[in-house]
C-alpha cells in the first residue's frame, strides 16, 4: 500500500495520532519492528500540537522522518542538510496552510477528514523532498 493511502488508514482506521501515522507511513517499509515502534515512541508526544493545540502533529512527525535520514549519529558531525529539508517542509506546510498549529489548522467538531488530508498531502510531500532533494538553499544556518 502506498504510503498516502496508508497514513489515512493508520489515522482514521487504527487510532494513531498524526505524528504517529506518518512516522509509520514513512518508515514501516524498512526498519525492524524495534526501530519503527522506537519512533513510534518519540511521534506520541506530537500529536494534537504537543498535545496543547501548538506544533502541529504533522509536521513533528514529518520532521522526525527527515531526522531519521538526515540526523547524525552520536559522536559525528551535524548533517547541514536536515535543518535546510525542516524548514522547506516547514515553509511548504505554512504556506499550503496558513499555520503550523493545531488549534488553527483543525476544526474542533470534525477534525479527523481535515487532518487525514493534511497527512497525506505531507507524505507525498516529504516522499518526494526525499526523493529529489531540494531545489535551492532554503536556510543557512
Amino acid at each position: 500500500m502506498e504510503a498516502k493511502k496508508r497514513v489515512r488508514q493508520l489515522y482514521l482506521e487504527e487510532g494513531l495520532n498524526c505524528a504517529e501515522a506518518i512516522w509509520i507511513a514513512l518508515n514501516e517499509q524498512d526498519l525492524s519492528p524495534d526501530q519503527l515502534n522506537f519512533g513510534m515512541k518519540l511521534a506520541g508526544v506530537f500529536g494534537g500540537g504537543l498535545g496543547c493545540g501548538s506544533t502541529c502533529g504533522v509536521i513533528g512527525g514529518a520532521v522526525l522522518t527527515l531526522g531519521r535520514w538526515l540526523g547524525r549519529e552520536y559522536g559525528e558531525p551535524r548533517n547541514e542538510d536536515l535543518p535546510k529539508y525542516a524548514k522547506a517542509f516547514c515553509d511548504w506546510f505554512c504556506e499550503k496552510y496558513d499555520s503550523k498549529d493545531c488549534c488553527d489548522l483543525k476544526d474542533s467538531n470534525n477534525h479527523k477528514p481535515i487532518c487525514a488530508d493534511m497527512l497525506a498531502d505531507s507524505v507525498e510531500f516529504i516522499e518526494n523532498l526525499l526523493d529529489e532533494g531540494l531545489e535551492e538553499e532554503t536556510c543557512s544556518l
